[in-house]
């Protein structure tokens, strides 16, 4: 049995075939399809969240639920069948024909300190879905149950196995019973002629692959302790904490749990040498976050209880129902946040509002034909404030056009409404273009102009305008353009399908931040915006990968200006096609990552199940290569820009570097240790001792070292070719060893 931590499980496919491992032979037939099966539709590029049905399964197309465009992740699966994806582009009346291809079985075993993991959770990911938005596939859909299935336990000899899984990459999260969430490397299962040729099998002929075991670290326990603002704790209080190494150094921890009755968790799983942010949560109380610069024996979260607010609207003595309310905080909230809710009163002209943290607010309430009124309101841990009636004055009535900015002529049926403040305008223009709305001279005012054919339009009214009864507001409406967008994913060498991309251009002094305006690219990489008004524009492509329980969102990496022109479409273009480098070691690195570092920043890039590292790299690009595995980062080869090969072959350095760190008689750890050159700028290694002081790092190329800790040289490493350089006790001076700090 070979045993892989879930941070670095790369699947060398069927780790066991042993004696009694039955081979499956080409016998492996597609399973017959059960009675019925399940599809779900995951939008890529909406809010909307996933819709499952059930059907009974008769190998005809089957009317896939939810959204009818877009780019779609499509799942299907059923008993014994095995669950497979795809994504498409969706489109009216969209139809799938459930596959009932081979797959196989994923066996596991989850254990800790060598010993097994009763109750730990296991869920699957596909290891290449780009979304904004957690997912976990459907297992399973049992009989009575609304929802499928997406978890598995291990028992109580920490052993699991999965529902068959379609040809594809995969990745498992698992969440252990005392709180650490972990997620593993990519899992690849092979394609039917693999299987049929090489896959072990169960005792019904069934192919399975069985991935070892799966190692959780127990890591550090931090306690949390939740109390409300007197002191008294809060039982079922969400308590987690997060940890995030630098980029390629190691994958981010997470830690999540509830309290007890008494407002009390405990957590373990913390790496030490990491920085911890801790947040507390709990029903009808507000949210914390607290930083500490390693993990804490004891997290103390004191969140106040929610307040609440509630009043009416009156005018001329009667209630004014649809008055828009806007609540706004004065100072950040404890959340570090500044915050707004917008409401609207009832058909009683009555308002209410929970569930809002403690702290100053100003609160405006708006109306079409009155002026704005405004009341400041300082609200306390759990205080129910109810307002005295707001009266609603009435505002001066002003008259305005709305035009074409290029003719002139009237433009019919432009709806003009207030964004701030919201509610105050709502009204549309006749056939004459003209409009009538009120507005208090004085007051701050921003409209916003929608009519079909022109791209909506933002103005401000001026802070004395409708001081004079003839004045009149032109309103004049410029034709727009539009941005096509094509985005190239270097990494898959393919059009990014389903890709986000934003384009907003900065807001006028003063003016309420313009929305972004939002595509998704289709299967081609390809989108189209609305209508926008001519100017400068920042197009930015956003990097969304969804991983298990989280979301990885990059975006400014690659960003360009665009200037959009009346009547005209203006291309923007992320990305082209490149060639692939292929980077291999001898011997073949295990357990290793490759980093490279360039110019547009670093890659993580893992290995294919062949050992094989795939690099997207354009031409004239130079690149530094490292390997790293958790705590260890090592320097291996530059790649010059010259170099027009696709293949590089590393010898693979066979040295090793190790000590045991001290001050006085004592051990100290856990500490950062750097080896640097002292020849070649960029060359090294970076490494955390244990705490027990002991460091190794291996894979360096041969060289003169220095080695330094916390920031202080203590050592001169002389390292020769495939050399074993034992240090033994290495002495720190009282000031050397410092706080880990940036890697």
């Amino acid at each position: 049995m070979v045993r892989l931590p879930v941070s670095g499980l790369l699947l060398a496919v069927w780790l066991v075939v042993g004696p009694g491992a039955g081979v499956g032979g080409e016998s492996v037939e597609p399973p017959a399809p059960p009675p019925t099966g399940w599809i779900e539709v995951v939008p890529l590029g909406l809010d909307a969240p996933p819709s499952s049905i059930r059907f009974e399964w008769r190998g005809e197309p089957v009317r896939l639920p939810g959204p009818t465009s877009g780019i779609a992740l499509v799942c299907s699966g059923g008993a014994d069948v095995a669950l497979s994806c795809e994504k498409r582009e969706l489109s009216a009346q969209a139809t799938a024909t459930p596959s009932v291809a081979p797959g196989a079985r994923l066996r596991a075993r989850v254990v800790a300190d060598r010993e097994p993991v009763q109750g730990a959770a296991i869920q699957v990911f596909p290891a290449d879905l780009d979304a904004r938005r957690p997912y976990f596939l459907p297992l399973a859909w049992s009989d009575g149950r609304e929802q499928p299935t997406r978890r598995v336990f291990s028992d109580s000899e920490g052993r699991l196995e999965l529902p068959p899984l379609a040809p594809g990459r995969y990745r498992l999260e698992v969440t252990a019973p005392w709180g650490r969430r972990e997620v593993g490397a990519v899992i690849e299962v092979p394609e039917a002629e693999l299987l049929r040729n090489r896959a072990p099998t169960d005792e019904m002929g069934r192919p399975v692959l069985d991935i070892g075991e799966l190692s959780l670290p127990r890591g550090l326990r931090v306690e949390f302790h939740v109390t409300d603002s007197g002191g008294r704790g809060l039982a079922d209080a969400v308590v987690g904490g997060s940890q995030h190494p630098a980029a390629g150094e190691g994958p981010s921890v997470a830690l999540l749990g509830r309290t007890d009755a008494a407002g009390r968790a405990t957590l373990s799983g913390a790496e030490p040498a990491l920085p911890f942010r801790a947040r507390c949560s709990a029903p009808g109380h507000g949210s914390v976050d607290l930083d500490y610069r390693s993990p804490p024996d004891l997290v103390d979260c004191r969140l106040p209880a929610f307040a609440a607010v509630s009043g009416s609207a009156v005018a001329d003595g009667e209630a004014a129902p649809g008055t828009v309310v806007e609540l706004a905080s004065v100072r950040p909230l404890p959340t570090g946040r500044p915050a707004s809710w917008r409401f609207g009163t009832d058909s009683s002209g009555e308002f209410a509002r929970g569930e809002l943290p403690a702290g100053l607010y100003r609160l405006t309430a708006s109306a079409p034909g009155f002026a704005t009124e405004s009341v400041e309101i300082d609200l306390a841990p759990g205080e129910e404030k109810i307002l005295p009636p707001l009266e609603l004055t009435p505002a001066p009535q002003v008259f305005g056009r709305v035009v074409d900015a290029a003719s002139g002529e009237p433009v019919v049926g432009a709806e003009v409404t207030a964004l701030e403040p919201p509610g105050a305008v709502a009204t549309r223009s006749d056939e004459a273009g003209e409009i009538v709305f009120h507005h208090a001279a004085g007051e701050t005012l921003w409209l916003q102009v929608r009519a079909a054919g022109y791209p909506s339009q933002t103005l401000a009214v001026p802070l004395d305008f409708g001081s004079e009864p003839d004045e009149a507001l032109k309103i004049e409406l410029p034709r727009g353009g539009r941005l096509r967008v094509a985005v190239w994913d270097e990494e898959a060498e393919a059009p990014c399908a389903g890709c986000p991309v934003v384009a907003y251009r900065p807001a006028l002094p003063g003016a309420p931040e313009e929305p972004m305006s939002s595509l998704v690219t289709d299967s081609d990489g390809r989108a189209m915006s609305d209508l926008l008004p001519p100017g400068t524009y920042q197009v930015v492509p956003e990097r969304v990968h969804s991983v298990g329980s989280q979301v990885e969102v990059r975006s400014g990496d690659e960003q360009q200006s665009a200037e959009v022109v009346a009547n005209t479409v203006t291309e923007v273009i992320f990305g082209r096609p490149g060639r692939s480098l292929e980077v291999r070691f001898w011997p073949p690195p295990r357990g290793f990552r490759l980093l490279a570092d360039g110019p547009r920043g670093r890659r993580v890039v893992e290995a294919d199940p062949d050992g094989v590292f795939r690099l997207h790299r354009r031409a004239g690009e130079p690149w530094i290569l490292r390997l790293a595995a958790p705590g260890l980062t090592v320097y291996q080869a530059m790649v010059p820009a010259e170099l027009t090969a696709t293949e590089l072959e590393l010898r693979l350095p066979q040295t090793r570097v190790s000590g045991r760190l001290m001050r006085g008689d004592l051990t100290v750890g856990p500490l950062e240790v750097r080896l640097r050159s002292s020849v070649r700028p960029g060359v090294g290694a970076w490494t955390i001792s244990g705490d027990d002081g002991l460091f190794q790092v291996s894979h360096l190329p041969a060289d003169s070292y220095l080695l330094e800790v916390g920031g202080a040289v203590v050592a001169v490493v002389d390292l020769g070719e495939d050399s074993d350089v034992e240090l033994g006790e290495v002495h720190l001076p009282g000031s050397a060893a410092g706080a880990v700090g940036d890697r």
